[in-house]
């Protein structure tokens, strides 16, 4: 009897982690706009747009110590580029955390509790 609660408990679990977290890409998801994708509009995660964008940014800064040459004036447009798109991208996040504020909290929450469940089972 307890190894088939478990198992329901589990599977349970998993499939309300699997829709809170959809939920939450789908709030995530936006569209941005087309000066920093090349002149196209595309749909990207924006935790994920963040975390890239931001990771190329610290390469490029750490990496230019030598303030001159070629590399060093292709790279800086490169880092002048990367640090733009995250003040947008940071505009952006604000705006949808603060508009789906509510909806983020409880998810985040609920998968909490519901992965605590798991690693209980």
């Amino acid at each position: 009897m307890v190894e088939r609660k478990n198992t329901y408990l589990n599977d349970t679990a998993e499939h309300n982690i699997e829709i809170l977290e959809s939920l939450l890409n789908e709030i995530y998801t936006v569209e941005i706009d087309e000066e920093f994708k090349g002149g196209r509009t595309e749909k990207v995660n924006i935790i994920d747009e963040i975390y890239q964008i931001d990771t190329l940014s610290k390469i490029y800064e750490e990496s230019l110590k030598n303030h001159s040459g070629k590399v060093y004036d292709e790279y800086s447009k490169y880092l002048e580029y990367t640090k733009k798109y995250l003040v947008y991208l940071n505009n952006i996040i604000k705006d949808i955390e603060l508009e789906n504020k509510d909806d983020i909290l409880n998810a985040k929450r609920l998968i909490e509790q519901f992965k605590l469940l798991l690693n209980k089972n």
